[in-house]
This record gives C-alpha cells, sequence and structure tokens, in this order.
C-alpha cells in the first residue's frame, strides 16, 4: 500500500531542501523516495546527501555518469519504484502537507482510476502567491473539466495542450508498463507528464482534484529542454508518431478517431493551394465543417492565417 516519490534533479541547490522539507512533512509520508540526478555542478548532490542524513525516510540517490535530460531520467527514476503508488516530484516546488493524502484518498474512493492530478497554485521565487493558479492560467475552465471528466481528456489534451503538471500526479504502479516505453521517445512538444497523461486520458484512465495542491515557484534558474515550436508540420509530424505508436499499442480505432481527423485537419492546413482565393474556398469548406473549431485552439486567428498564408502558424 506505500507510496514511492520520484525526483529527478540537475543544478536545483537554491530550491531543492524546501522541496524535499515539503515532502518530509506530508500528512501522509510516502515509505520511499527515489532521487535521480541528472550530473548537477552545483551544491545539489551535497544538499540531497545532507536531507539522507537527517530524514527517516528511506531515500535511494541516484547519480547518473551520463546526461539522461528531464524526460529519460524520469523514466530512469519511475522504472525503480517497488511500492504500490508513485508521485512525481520538481526539484524547485513545494507541497502542501495534505497532497498525498488527499490524491491518496482520491485512487482509493475511485479505482476506475489509474492515477490522478491537481491544480497548482504559481508562486514567485519567494514562494509569494501570484493570484493566478496553473488551470487558470492555463484556461483550463470548469467547462473544460466537465468534459475531462466525461471522458474527453485527451481530445482536450491534443487541441489545447498539456495541463497536468508532472508535480501533482500520484498513480498506480503497475499502470506505468502503459507508458514507461514511450519515455524514450523524441516527442519534443511533450515531456514526460503530457506522455504520461495522454496515455491515461486515451482510455479516461486519469482523475482530477480541483484543489491546489502544490506551489509552483516560478524563477529564472527553472531548466526545460528545448523543444520544437507548435508549428504546423512539426506539429502533425509528433502527432503522426503519436498515433503510430499508440496504434502499435493496441488502441482501437474509436480510441483513436479523434487523433485520426486531427492529423487529417494539420494535413489539410498544410497543403493548402497558394491561390488565395482556392485558400478561401478550402478554408471556408474546412471552418463549415467545424474542422477549426474541433481541431484548433483559436479558431478564428488560425483560420485567418490560413487565408493569409502566414504559416508561423502554432495550432493554438
Amino acid at each position: 500500500m506505500g507510496i514511492t516519490v520520484v525526483m529527478c534533479t540537475y543544478n536545483g541547490a537554491k530550491y531543492i531542501l524546501a522541496q524535499l522539507e515539503s515532502i518530509a512533512a506530508q500528512s501522509c509520508l510516502p515509505d520511499q523516495i527515489i532521487i535521480c540526478d541528472d550530473g548537477s555542478t552545483d551544491n545539489t548532490t551535497r544538499m540531497i546527501e545532507n536531507f539522507i542524513r537527517n530524514t527517516k525516510i528511506p531515500v535511494r540517490f541516484i547519480q547518473n555518469t551520463t546526461r539522461l535530460g528531464v524526460t529519460r531520467n524520469f523514466q530512469q527514476a519511475i522504472s525503480l519504484s517497488d511500492n504500490r503508488y508513485t508521485a512525481l516530484s520538481d526539484q524547485d516546488d513545494v507541497w502542501l502537507p495534505n497532497k498525498l493524502e488527499r490524491q491518496l484518498d482520491f485512487l482509493r474512493q475511485n479505482p476506475q482510476y489509474d492515477m490522478v492530478f491537481s491544480d497548482l497554485l504559481l508562486t514567485d521565487e519567494d514562494l509569494e502567491y501570484l493570484g493566478v493558479t496553473l488551470w487558470e492560467k492555463f484556461r483550463f475552465t470548469g467547462h473544460r473539466r466537465k468534459l475531462w471528466r466525461r471522458g474527453k481528456g485527451f481530445q482536450l489534451q491534443m487541441k489545447n495542450g498539456n495541463v497536468v503538471a508532472g508535480s501533482t500526479l500520484l498513480f498506480r504502479t503497475a499502470c506505468r508498463e502503459k507508458f514507461q516505453h514511450l519515455l524514450s521517445k523524441p516527442y519534443h512538444i511533450w515531456f514526460h507528464d503530457g506522455i504520461i497523461a495522454n496515455v491515461a486520458a486515451l482510455e479516461n484512465k486519469i482523475g482530477l482534484i480541483e484543489q491546489p495542491l502544490v506551489k509552483y515557484r516560478q524563477h529564472k534558474e527553472q531548466f526545460t529542454e528545448p523543444y520544437r515550436k507548435r508549428t504546423y508540420p512539426n506539429l502533425r509530424l509528433q502527432y503522426q508518431e503519436l498515433f503510430d505508436d499508440f496504434t502499435q499499442m493496441g488502441f482501437s480505432k474509436t480510441h483513436l478517431r479523434y487523433l485520426a481527423n486531427m492529423l487529417r485537419h494539420l494535413t489539410f492546413r498544410e497543403t493548402l493551394p497558394p491561390g488565395k482565393l482556392k485558400r478561401i474556398l478550402k478554408v471556408f469548406a474546412e471552418w463549415i465543417s467545424l474542422g477549426y473549431f474541433r481541431y484548433s485552439r483559436s479558431i478564428g486567428r488560425v483560420a485567418l492565417e490560413d487565408i493569409l498564408n502566414n504559416k508561423t502558424g502554432y495550432h493554438s
């Protein structure tokens, strides 16, 4: 019945102690912490070692000899978890004291779900609340949350982008077999949390908790890997790879219908004719068939970009 917290670190000395202390102060303590450091050159490893000496929670600390990057480092850390539940942790956030307890209760009361995520409080580098949550910033509105609960999470992820922050994820460790191998794939528009959430959402296996359970620190030292812009040639190629991978995993055409239709829409946008009149007619036909409504974020702006042949084109 235990919980393993997995944390991946890289040059996080400035804030890591606050996050580790918030894990150690949980109302429901984890049974194990696994930390995989990806070659830090600051005092991160020293601070982790000091924490290990002063905590009663068993900690397994791995120092990578070769840089893996964020997503593959989380793949490694998740593979080492041997408890029933696994929670993901970033190195610079702070968990509210009831995070694990609240999420564990949710999964126990909702056996239909493999995992759960929550909202986050956006803070400055000193953990002062900025007056907005991550869901508010991402426009994950009450209406969209209702759609998520009705099984439309995958469609929302594909159309609007990832709203699942890895630092809020708790999942049944057994379900990692469904997504582990995908974490080594070069999906440039998703990190580990988006990949995990996409797989779970496709089967409607990821629930949500409205209450913010994490303080999400905003600071200039935040580390993210380089990724490709969401322009539609790149987006189509990434979605095509995702579609192929999901097909190989045995998901049915019914499961993948939305993704297949999105690929059709992105291909349509990529192959519009050069003549403005022909483009207008094709865009109008796609508009009437609700293609822009179903598969683009900003309906009017995207359609106008296509008419003007302005292929800076974010999918949004």
